[in-house]
Parts: C-alpha cells; sequence; structure tokens
C-alpha cells in the first residue's frame, strides 16, 4: 500500500486509513483493495465479492476462519484467516462500526438502498485505481474488476487447474455456470484473432 503513495497513485500517506468521524477517505480505495486481496487470498475476485466484502462484520470469524454466505450465490463461503489478514483486520478495527471495513458504517448506511448506493460509489474507486496502476503498468487494457475477474480465471484455466476448483474459487453455484464462463474466454479470443486475420 505504501508503494501506491511513494510512486504517487494516491495523494497521502496511508499511515491513517481511516478517518472514524468521516468514514471512508477518497484515498483509501486503493489501500482496501490490496488488504482484501490478501484477507481473501486467491478467492478474491472484487466485482461480485465487494457486496460480500462490504457487509464482513466480526460475527463472520468464527474458529479463525472467516464465514460468510455469498450474497450472489447463498453458497457458505469458508476462508482461513493468515495471520497477515488478521493484522489488516485489526488496522480496521472500529469499535463504533460492526463491519470489518470501512465500507459501510452502521451508522450511516442503513437501508438496503443506502448500502447498495455505498458500494456502487466504492466499486467505481476501485476501477478507477485499477485504470491508474494499469496507465502507470503500461497495460493497454482498460483494467476494472471485471477484467481481474476475468484475467484470474484465465489464468487458472491455462494453469490447468480442475473445473472444480475454478468454480469454487469463482463462487459459482454449478459446474456448467463455470463452463459457460471459460468457453467466453476462448469466444473472446477466437474473435480477437480473427480481427488479427483482416
Amino acid at each position: 500500500a505504501h508503494l501506491l503513495w511513494e510512486q504517487g497513485v494516491v495523494g497521502s500517506n496511508p499511515a491513517t486509513p481511516t478517518d472514524k468521524n468521516q468514514g471512508l477517505q477518497q484515498n483509501v480505495a486503493p489501500f482496501l483493495l490490496l488488504d482484501w486481496a490478501v484477507v481473501l487470498g486467491q478467492r478474491n475476485n472484487l466485482r461480485d465479492k465487494l457486496t460480500d466484502i462490504a457487509n464482513l462484520t466480526q460475527k463472520n470469524i468464527v474458529n479463525g476462519r472467516l464465514r460468510y454466505i455469498r450474497q450472489k450465490t447463498g453458497k457458505l463461503i469458508k476462508i482461513g484467516i493468515p495471520q497477515e489478514a488478521i493484522q489488516i483486520i485489526e488496522k480496521y478495527t472500529d469499535e463504533n462500526n460492526s463491519y470489518l471495513f470501512p465500507i459501510l458504517n452502521v451508522k450511516v448506511h442503513k437501508t438496503a438502498l443506502q448500502k447498495q448506493n455505498r458500494i456502487h460509489k466504492i466499486r467505481g474507486k476501485v476501477n478507477e485505481v485499477l485504470r491508474i496502476l494499469g496507465k502507470r503498468l503500461g497495460v493497454e487494457t482498460n483494467i476494472t474488476t471485471y477484467v481481474a475477474r476475468h484475467s484470474f480465471a484465465s489464468v487458472l484455466k491455462k494453469s490447468g487447474v480442475n473445473i472444480a476448483l475454478i468454480s469454487e474459487a469463482l463462487g459459482h453455484s454449478d459446474l456448467a455456470t463455470t463452463q459457460i464462463y471459460l468457453d467466453s474466454f476462448d469466444n473472446e479470443q477466437v474473435d480477437k484473432a480473427m480481427k488479427n486475420l483482416l
């Protein structure tokens, strides 16, 4: 996270990522992005899981594991919490807010619509940070959480990972959904190759 600050991706030092009275600062999105990746590990795909991440509370930590019901599929997710992730969770702990991360605030985001709007706003911030990082790294593709999810699945597929494991990592409720999802990559690659031929 400090590397992003040192490289000028964000404008201020992340030493104090949240202001307890103001909620999420504008510059904290990049640090949350990196921290979520550590907490959720390889299972991280921010596009669909941001709603789940935003709604995590201390009650979701059971016997050293993060347990929650994925909102999109209703599937129970259980993830071990390594020491680095515990430190990150502790960094964001706020006795006045039961959420693990400073996305939602129990005093501000009370209705489903307020929560949905807040998560949408944060997703936009995360995508903005991904675009900036992509440009600074010379990546031609406009990087978003959607592209990150596709890249994640593509790398697993090309590495020979079993489709059942890819399905679980993506949080799909069945293998058929994963197969359709992975097949769409092949179609996109064929389309791109055909354009190069013309």
